[in-house]
């Protein structure tokens, strides 16, 4: 399961909206995404949240993935819905 963190980076006086998808995450984590976007700003927000099966699938379309790459297994309700996102993306950008 992935989960979504947004990050909002703050240089001067704007605001950049990121987001990072990561496997697990703690203190460390948000330290090597502040480190990432040092260049950018600093970090002024930032918030967790656990990404849907079927966001992930519509993300690994985006980026070009096969649909064997689905993580979960046929038997596991998150399978199919992981499917759906991939093919949601692909029946809309086809």
């Amino acid at each position: 399961m992935a989960l979504k963190v947004h990050l909002e980076i703050k240089a001067g006086e704007n605001f950049s909206p990121r987001n990072e998808y990561v496997g697990s995450f703690d203190e460390a984590q948000l330290n090597i995404l502040k480190e990432k976007f040092n260049t950018e700003g600093r970090v002024h927000f930032w918030s967790v949240s656990e990404e849907l099966p079927y966001d992930e699938g519509y993300k690994a379309a985006m980026d070009g993935e096969a649909s064997e790459k689905n993580p979960y297994a046929e038997h596991f309700w998150k399978h199919n819905e992981w499917w759906l996102g991939w093919d949601a993306y692909h029946e809309s950008n086809d």
